[in-house]
C-alpha cells in the first residue's frame, strides 16, 4: 500500500514542479531557510515581513533542503514529500486502529486508506500540503498515549507524543491546536489516577516544549504585522462552504471554491464539482457517521465528541 501511495503522488504532473505552499521552498529551499532567520526580507521589491516563514524550519523546510543538497530534482522532491505525508497518514491511523481494537486487518486497512486519501488530504496535499502536517502527524500523536499503559512510562509516552506534535512543524499554529483537541479529550476521558496525572503533566510540558520554537516567532510577528488575513481570508469566505454536509466529507477547503477562469486548486474543485465524486465522498461520510455510531466502538464517546463541531 506504501509503494501505491508513492506510486501515485509521483502520477501526478509527472515532471513538473508546481506551486506548493511556497515556490522558492521548492527552488532554492537553502536560500529560502536563510532567509526565514529573519523576520524582515529585504530581498523582496519594498521589503516585507516574512510571513510564518520561521514554520518551514521543521520538518519542510529541512527534507526539501536535503533534496537540493544531494541535487535531487525539485519536481522529486515535492513528490517524495507528498509520498511521505500520505504514509505516514495511512500507516498512523493503521497502527492506530490495531491499538485500539477497533475492527479487523481488512477493515483497518481501508479506514486508513479512507483517513490518507480523505477529500481535505487530497485537495491541499499539492497546492499546500504544509497544512496537511497536523493532520497526517495525529494519528501519531495519539497512539503513545493509547499505548500508554504497556509502554511503562508516562514519561516516555508523553515524550513520544511531543516529538510526534514537533513533526507538525509551525507553519500553521491554529491548525496544530485544533489537531492537539483530540489528544486532549482522549486524556480527559480516561480513568484518571497518579500514572494518568503524571502522563497528563509531562504531555502538556513536552507540547509546549516543542511549541515554542514557532509560538515565540509567531509572537513576534503578530507585534509587527498588519490584520492582513481581514483582507485575504475574511469569516464570509472561509465559511462559505461551511455546511454540517462539507465538513463531513471533507471539502470544506474554501480555497477549492475559487474560480479565477480555471480552478486554482484543481483537485478540491472537483471534488465540489463533480456529481460521482461528490456522491462517493458522501457516502464515505455516511458510513464514518454509522460507524461512530456503533455501541460496539471503542471509546465511542471520545471519538463522537471529536468528530462533531460545536
Amino acid at each position: 500500500m506504501l509503494i501505491a501511495l508513492t506510486a501515485l503522488s509521483f502520477a501526478q504532473r509527472f515532471g513538473t514542479t508546481t506551486f506548493d505552499t511556497k515556490l522558492d521552498l521548492a527552488v532554492n529551499p537553502l536560500g529560502f531557510l536563510n532567509r526565514a532567520l529573519h523576520l524582515w526580507n529585504p530581498a523582496a521589491t519594498a521589503g516585507e515581513l516574512q510571513n510564518q516563514a520561521y514554520g518551514y524550519f521543521f520538518p519542510m523546510g529541512p527534507f526539501f533542503a536535503i533534496g537540493q543538497i544531494l541535487g535531487v530534482p525539485a519536481w522529486v522532491t515535492q513528490r517524495l514529500w507528498c509520498a511521505l505525508l500520505l504514509c505516514l497518514a495511512f500507516y498512523g491511523v493503521l497502527r492506530l486502529a490495531r491499538a485500539l481494537g477497533i475492527g479487523h486487518e481488512p477493515t483497518r486497512y481501508a479506514g486508513a486508506l479512507a483517513y490518507a486519501l480523505a477529500p481535505r488530504v487530497l485537495t491541499e496535499i499539492g497546492p499546500l500540503s504544509s497544512e496537511m502536517l497536523p493532520a497526517v502527524m495525529l494519528p501519531w500523536v495519539l497512539l503513545p498515549l493509547v499505548l500508554a499503559d504497556r509502554i511503562g512510562s508516562p514519561r516516555r509516552a508523553a515524550a513520544l507524543s511531543g516529538l510526534a506534535v514537533l513533526g507538525m512543524g509551525g507553519i500553521n499554529g491554529a491548525m496544530v491546536v485544533m489537531a492537539l483537541v483530540l489528544p486532549g479529550i482522549w486524556l480527559l476521558t480516561r480513568k484518571w489516577n497518579r500514572q494518568h496525572v503524571k502522563l497528563v503533566l509531562w504531555w502538556a510540558g513536552c507540547v509546549i516544549a516543542v511549541a515554542l520554537w514557532w509560538i515565540v516567532p509567531l509572537l513576534l510577528l503578530g507585534r509587527y504585522s498588519l490584520p492582513f488575513l481581514d483582507y485575504i481570508e475574511s469569516a464570509a469566505n472561509t465559511t462559505a462552504p461551511m455546511s454540517l454536509f462539507q465538513v463531513l466529507r471533507g471539502t470544506n477547503q474554501w480555497v477549492a471554491y475559487v474560480l479565477q477562469g480555471e480552478p486554482w486548486w484543481p483537485n478540491g474543485f472537483v471534488l465540489v464539482d463533480n456529481p460521482v465524486l461528490m456522491a462517493g465522498t458522501a457516502l464515505v461520510a455516511l458510513i464514518g457517521v454509522v460507524g461512530l455510531a456503533r455501541l460496539g466502538l471503542p471509546d465511542a464517546v471520545s471519538w463522537c465528541w471529536a468528530r462533531w463541531p460545536g
